[in-house]
C-alpha cells in the first residue's frame, strides 16, 4: 500500500492492468475461450522468464557470498555455521518452490487452452468430403 501512495497517479493504470488480466481470465474459463488464455499464458511465461533471472543471480550470490545472500533476505547477523546453513537451505527450497507453482500455472493454462480448442473444433460439423476421407484412412488401417 506505500508503493501505491507514493506512486498515487501511476498506481491506479497498474491497479486496472492486473485488473483487466484477472477478469480476462475470468472470463476465458467461464466462456472457455482458448483465445482469452493467451493473456495468462504469456503472464505465466514471462514470470517464469524473470524467477530465472532472479534465481540465477541470487543463487550466483550464494555460492560466492554467503553473507552477502544473508544479508538480502535479513539474516545476516546469524553467526553458527548450521543455522546459516538451514537459513540458506530454506531459502533456496522456498525459491524454487515458486518456481516449480509458476511451471505448474503454465501448464494449466497451457492445457486448457488445448483443451478449450479441441472442445471447440469436436463441437463444429465436418464436411461430407472430410468425413469420408477419415473412414477411408481407418480402413487403410485396418
Amino acid at each position: 500500500m506505500i508503493i501505491l501512495g507514493i506512486l498515487f497517479p501511476w498506481s491506479i493504470m497498474i491497479v486496472w492492468i492486473a485488473i483487466l488480466y484477472f477478469l480476462l481470465t475470468i472470463y476465458a474459463l467461464r466462456q472457455k475461450q482458448a483465445t482469452c488464455l493467451w493473456p495468462a499464458i504469456i503472464h505465466s511465461a514471462l514470470a517464469i522468464l524473470i524467477w530465472l533471472s532472479g534465481t540465477v543471480v541470487l543463487f550466483t550470490t550464494a555460492l560466492f557470498s554467503t553473507q552477502t545472500f544473508l544479508d538480502t533476505f535479513g539474516q545476516g547477523h546469524q553467526q553458527q555455521f548450521i543455522i546459516r546453513f538451514l537459513i540458506v537451505l530454506m531459502i533456496k527450497t522456498a525459491i524454487i518452490l515458486v518456481g516449480l507453482y509458476f511451471i505448474y500455472q503454465l501448464f494449466v493454462f497451457n492445457q486448457c487452452r488445448k483443451y478449450f480448442d479441441h472442445v471447440r473444433n469436436a463441437d463444429l460439423p465436418q464436411a461430407p468430403q472430410e468425413e469420408a476421407m477419415e473412414l477411408e484412412v481407418i480402413q487403410d488401417k485396418s
